[in-house]
C-alpha cells in the first residue's frame, strides 16, 4: 500500500511528506509488536475478571435504581 504525496508539493515538501509516511508506518509496527505481548498471568486475569464483573455488578445495580 503506496501513498504517493500530493503532486502539487515542491520536492522538499514532498520529501518530508514520505519521511512522514514512513516513520508513522514504524510507529504503528513498534505498537502492533508491543500489543502482542505475553497474556498476563493467571493471577492478574484474576483480578482483572474480578474488576470488570464488580464493576459491571454495580453498573446493574445503578441501572436498577
Amino acid at each position: 500500500m503506496t501513498f504517493s504525496p500530493p503532486t502539487s508539493l515542491s520536492s522538499e515538501e514532498r520529501n518530508d511528506y514520505l519521511e512522514r509516511r514512513e516513520q508513522e508506518r514504524q510507529f504503528r509496527g513498534d505498537n502492533f509488536a508491543s500489543r502482542s505481548q505475553p497474556q498476563p498471568s493467571p493471577d492478574n486475569r484474576r483480578k482483572i475478571s474480578a474488576w470488570l464483573q464488580g464493576g459491571l455488578r454495580q453498573h446493574i445495580q445503578h441501572q436498577g435504581d
